[in-house]
């Protein structure tokens, strides 16, 4: 139900949707500008259903993961998301503020990349610019560096 996905292990990240079922990846609901950290299990397990009348009855759905964490990475729905990505024990997400309500972010710096930390899905620095939007999938790691896919053509990148 999200557009793009990052893997580290049996750890799984997806930004820019919202998920619909818990055995699908998610919890039902969320917003779309948020990224969400899954764990995989192993194999399905049982849980209480989330409607709390079914839950009193004893029905159960089952679930092949489990929410670590989840973090926005713009306060509206109005974003054009590029890419994310997974470096090492960082998240890394592209996106441009599309949205006219936010008018003074997207006239600041309209195209960005934002970080956050693996394990605890904290915002781990300021934003970083971007010269255009990031293309979708345009975001990727790899020998300590950051690249970024923008659709004017430009590659961006960031490290040593």
């Amino acid at each position: 139900q999200a557009p793009v996905y990052a893997y580290n292990g049996k750890d799984f990240l997806h930004a820019g949707g919202t998920t619909n079922e818990q055995h699908r990846g998610g919890d039902r609901g969320g917003r779309r500008t948020e990224v969400t950290r899954f764990s995989k299990y192993d194999k399905l397990r049982e849980v209480p259903h989330r409607d709390p009348e079914r839950a009193a009855r004893g029905i159960k759905t089952k679930v092949g993961n489990e929410v670590i964490w989840k973090g926005a990475y713009h306060e509206s729905d109005g974003t054009g998301l590029g890419g994310l990505a997974v470096a090492s024990d960082a998240v890394l997400v592209g996106f441009s503020v599309e949205n006219n309500d936010h008018w003074r972010a997207a006239k600041e710096m309209p195209h960005r990349l934002r970080t956050f930390d693996f394990e605890t899905g904290k915002k781990r620095q300021d934003d970083l610019a971007l010269p255009a939007k990031p293309i979708l999938h345009g975001v990727s790691a790899g020998a300590g560096r950051v690249f970024v896919v923008c659709e004017d053509g430009s590659i961006v990148c960031f490290g040593q």
